[in-house]
């Protein structure tokens, strides 16, 4: 059976022994940092929001993801089915020093990635308006509204299963650092974010640790 926003709150508040809808922590804090703990886990393990799908181009040799993007994994192919390869920029300007400016097609022989702009990236030769790409990328985690805990705590976690623990993990992190001034808290919140971390497959940098919103 599928894990429910629910049950992650559920067995959140029993470690931290609250009850109701919440004095210390409330029912929205914690979902709050449900939310969170989706986007720290999609930045760690883009596999955990993968998706595949074709993407409209505009002109130009500048694109960037649809809406729901959060980082580029690869593209794909064209829309009629030919492989697009990856290549650097400086290869790309070695060969073709103004290749942004070249006339403009719906076929494509590269793409350009950044790391420092994981939603943008760049096709060779330019784009017609209107062309497609297949690609695959991390898609921003679905956030929980907490304007209706009834409806939001029965719906499925926005990940699989296999990360439910972590997800917990994460939220008493959030917790227990809210009262971090005990120094029980304290230990409390680093061996949650550690455990967190661990399931990650490693250190989590500190920057993946971005606020969340409490709207969807």
């Amino acid at each position: 059976m599928a894990q429910t926003v629910g049950d992650i709150i559920s067995r959140a508040k029993r470690i931290l022994q609250e009850r109701g809808q919440g004095v210390r922590w409330t029912d929205s804090e914690l979902i709050g940092w449900l939310n969170e703990a989706y986007v720290a886990v999609a930045v760690q393990r883009p596999d955990a929001h993968a998706r595949v799908g074709m993407i409209d181009l505009q002109a130009g040799a500048r694109q960037t993801l649809p809406a729901d993007g959060l980082r580029l994994m690869e593209v794909l192919s064209g829309e009629s089915g030919r492989a697009i390869r990856e290549t650097s920029r400086r290869t790309l300007a070695t060969m073709r020093p103004n290749w942004q400016a070249e006339e403009a097609d719906s076929e494509f022989e590269f793409y350009l990635h950044d790391d420092l702009h994981p939603a943008v990236f760049w096709v060779y030769p330019p784009a017609l308006a209107g062309a497609r790409v297949e690609a695959s990328y991390v898609a921003t985690p679905a956030q929980h509204n907490t304007a209706s805990l009834s409806a939001v705590e029965a719906s499925a976690i926005s990940v699989s299963d296999r990360y439910a623990t972590a997800l917990l993990d994460f939220v008493l992190y959030r917790a227990f650092a809210k009262d971090a001034e005990a120094q029980a808290n304290q230990a409390r919140s680093q061996g949650h974010y550690q455990a967190f971390a661990a399931a990650m497959g490693g250190k989590v940098q500190g920057d993946t640790l971005i606020g969340g919103t409490d709207d969807a």
